[in-house]
């Protein structure tokens, strides 16, 4: 195996890692038909790529760090949407961010909905005895999570994905800040 390469294994929880894609489409109320897109929102870890197992086949699967970058855009741009047809004011936009879309905003909600017992780890991570999911690794999991969503449902309709995101980011209660009216 190449070095940029390490394996994703049972860890921390030891479910497998179709128990762990699973649980996170139930917690996210998403189904992926790419399931190699949700495997890379959940791939924590330093390294480019790692080698994971699903459905007894090895798959190179990147780290999330990219999916999280178009996560995040995404997420901005749905509230973004919400907070305009509310004819918010900017302090509130601020707000609104700051409560919602921060990394500790993220890595709370992932943690209270169980996220981080989804998202895979590596070998390294084992060794430095990584019993707890870090909040900087939370608040990206979830961001590749909406990003994923929205590769996944968008099929090259950018609507369609806008829409299922939106429709995600309102079950994990994105949309629940005060300024939204919930």
């Amino acid at each position: 195996m190449p070095a940029h390469i390490s394996t994703t294994h049972r860890y921390m929880t030891g479910f497998t890692t179709e128990e762990k894609v699973a649980r996170a489409e139930r917690l996210i109320g998403y189904r992926f038909h790419n399931k190699i897109l949700a495997l890379q929102a959940l791939q924590s870890g330093s390294r480019d790529k790692n080698v994971v197992v699903y459905a007894d086949d090895h798959f190179e699967v990147p780290n999330n760090k990219n999916l999280a970058i178009h996560g995040d855009i995404i997420l901005d741009h749905v509230l973004c949407l919400r907070w305009l047809r509310t004819g918010g004011q900017a302090k509130t936009w601020d707000e609104i961010r700051k409560e919602t879309v921060s990394d500790n905003a993220l890595d709370h909600m992932g943690k209270m909905l169980g996220l981080d017992k989804c998202v895979l780890v590596t070998d390294l991570q084992l060794l430095q005895n990584t019993q707890k999911l870090g909040w900087k690794s939370m608040a990206t999991a979830v961001e590749a999570l909406i990003g994923a969503v929205y590769l996944d449902a968008s099929g090259g309709d950018h609507g369609e994905g806008l829409k299922v995101a939106a429709r995600v980011m309102d079950g994990l209660g994105f949309f629940r800040h005060p300024n939204f009216g919930g």
